[in-house]
């Protein structure tokens, strides 16, 4: 019978290689390519003959690089470094395909190490199908013409967008998950204690040169009002170029006059080290200045230090306190963040009623992440009469505010209900969706939330030309107005070295860190595997957990079971079988395969019950 042969050849180590390698073969396979992949592609016959023939027929040779992945081949019988050597004696196009963790080994066996030299691609979740295109660029195999169209390769990333990152990344502990942009289904953060309010920077929007210079004269001769509109027009850029050293110098000078505005404004500089070098101590210490004058603002934010441990001794309870001053005086922020500590009963008995009653004063004020959350309670019946009027209501509020998810579940139960009044299957929305004209103009008009999704649009090529460029600058400008969706995907991008000037794990790390302080745990999880790879930051094992753990107590199964692995192996936390379990289950009880894979693993190797 005559032998199947193969244009392309992928090698793998299975610890760690094979969801990648996997997923890979289903997408070139979709096209029309002809892939070895040995889980089902070995045909009888001697193991060793069968592979380096096909590897000797082949014309490109794709190698899994996981972590450690070449780490055995000093062994000569190694399975990984005969396959290299094979291909490199045949002269196969080979292709690197390196997971973030990978590192070469400082010195390779003389009869492979010609492959660090080779071009190659990196994985990255959140650029799975760019990387993808580039890897197909590098091909010598033609797809053949009977195979699937390529405009599959989106629909099919979709696909490993979620179960790569559930596969490859997040068993890992050390991987950041960078998401995949598509958060329709998934709910807006939900954490009191890491949630701090965006400073209120609209008094000097329309400012003018002459209006500057009245300002900067009265600024010189001791005007503290004057001090502190300069600072917020220098924060802004509104008729002069925008300078935070600048912002923060006429901050301090109104500021030590007693001005408790300013006084806030320099606290939340010093809060995340804008103009000024990071310190929380100096946070605290202008936040309480300001608070102490009924500051609205500096009390929420005052509280978010207390609920964090940030400059001050962690407290839900003195978190509470400033949250409910500051909510008192009906500012809405605190007030969302008021509900959720009643909804989570932190620093106070736990209150469904009570979490609804502050949710509602804040949505009442347009707050689209608080009208979102009392849709939520009233779709649940929690705390208020079940009502899908109600949380629709709510929903198409949030919605309004281009909240993705608040849309999603909006679409959700309009669908619902026309299905159980008629066999109906398509959903209605009450609405058209806005179209990216519709967006960009709310963008340039300084709408967050739409300069977060044009930059989705620009990352994604929805409606637009991909460009990473765009998408990066649109990312900074909703991450300056403290979008954590934008900071997340702006770090993603330093990360992967995509649309900014060259790769910073550094950066990366600071959009990610900015991201925390507004309690993304999204944000979290990257920051983690920074931490845990040592990537941008000083390599902490102790930090990863920490982070993973904020993770999962917001119930992102992400964190979950990143922080269950650090327990399982006993590392950056003491060994502990049954802390694991605990978190692989709120894990798989949100339906995460790997997590409940890793009960069954546990159970049968007795290490749990």
């Amino acid at each position: 019978m005559k032998k199947a042969t193969y244009d392309i050849f992928i090698s793998y180590r299975r610890k760690g290689g094979a969801p990648t390698a996997k997923h890979l073969r289903d997408i070139l396979t979709a096209q029309g390519y002809s892939v070895f992949f040995d889980t089902d592609s070995l045909r009888s016959g001697a193991f060793n003959t069968e592979l380096l023939n096909v590897i000797a027929n082949c014309k490109d040779f794709i190698l899994i690089l996981s972590e450690g992945a070449l780490d055995r081949c000093e062994n000569e019988g190694d399975w990984v470094r005969l396959e290299i050597a094979c291909a490199l004696q045949h002269e196969k196009n080979i292709i690197p395909v390196m997971n973030t963790d990978f590192r070469f080994p400082d010195k390779l066996p003389e009869d492979i190490d010609p492959v660090r030299w080779r071009n190659g691609v990196v994985v990255n979740i959140d650029y799975f199908d760019a990387m993808v295109r580039k890897l197909i660029s590098f091909l010598q195999s033609k797809p053949n013409k009977n195979g699937k169209l390529r405009w599959m390769i989106p629909v099919i990333a979709v696909v490993i967008l979620l179960a790569a990152a559930a596969a490859i990344f997040l068993l890992r502990p050390g991987t950041t998950d960078t998401g995949n942009g598509n958060r329709a289904a998934v709910q807006e953060d939900k954490s009191a204690q890491t949630t701090v309010s965006v400073p209120n920077t609209t008094e000097v929007k329309t400012g003018s040169k002459p209006l500057i210079d009245e300002y900067r004269e009265k600024a010189d001769s001791g005007d503290a009002e004057a001090q502190y509109l300069l600072g917020e027009a220098y924060q802004e850029g509104s008729g002069v170029e925008r300078s935070y050293e600048n912002a923060a110098k006429y901050y301090r000078l109104a500021a030590d006059q007693g001005h408790a505005r300013a006084q806030q404004k320099l606290g939340y500089l010093y809060l995340y080290g804008w103009g000024v070098e990071k310190d929380y101590d100096e946070a605290v210490k202008y936040l309480q200045l300001s608070a102490n004058q009924e500051d609205a603002e500096a009390q929420s934010n005052l509280a978010y230090m207390y609920s964090h441990g940030y400059g001050v001794p962690k407290s839900y309870e003195k978190a509470l306190e400033y949250y409910q001053l500051s909510a008192d005086q009906g500012y809405a922020w605190a007030q969302m963040c008021l509900g959720m500590m009643y909804e989570k009963g932190q620093g106070t008995e736990q209150s469904y009623e009570k979490a609804a009653e502050y949710y509602k004063l804040s949505a009442d004020q347009g707050n689209s992440s608080a009208q979102e959350y009392l849709a939520i309670l009233y779709e649940k019946g929690l705390g208020v009469e079940q009502s899908n009027e109600k949380a629709k209501e709510y929903y198409r509020k949030a919605a309004a505010h281009l909240v993705k998810s608040a849309q999603a579940a909006l679409d959700r139960l309009e669908a619902e209900e026309a299905a159980s009044k008629s066999a109906q299957t398509e959903s209605s929305s009450g609405g058209s969706q806005p179209s990216v004209d519709e967006i960009r103009s709310r963008a340039a008009g300084g709408d967050a939330q739409a300069q977060f999704l044009m930059g989705e649009a620009y990352r994604t090529g929805d409606g637009v030309v991909l460009s990473y460029q765009q998408a990066a600058a649109y990312y900074e400008l909703a991450a300056e107005q403290g979008n954590a969706d934008a900071m997340v995907e702006l770090g993603a991008l330093y990360q992967a070295g995509l649309g900014v000037k060259g790769q910073s794990f550094a950066k990366a790390a600071e959009y990610f860190e900015m991201a925390v302080n507004l309690g993304s745990p999204r944000g979290q999880v990257n920051l983690a595997g920074l931490y845990y790879n040592g990537t941008g930051v000083e390599q902490s094992y102790e930090k990863a957990a920490e982070y993973y753990r904020l993770a999962a107590d917001q119930n992102y199964y992400v964190g979950q079971i990143n922080l269950a692995k650090m327990y399982e192996e006993g590392t950056g936390v003491e060994q502990d079988y049954e802390k694991a379990a605990e978190y692989y289950r709120m894990a798989a009880d949100q339906e995460s395969i790997v997590a409940k894979n890793a009960l069954k693993r546990l159970k049968e190797e007795e290490k749990i019950r």
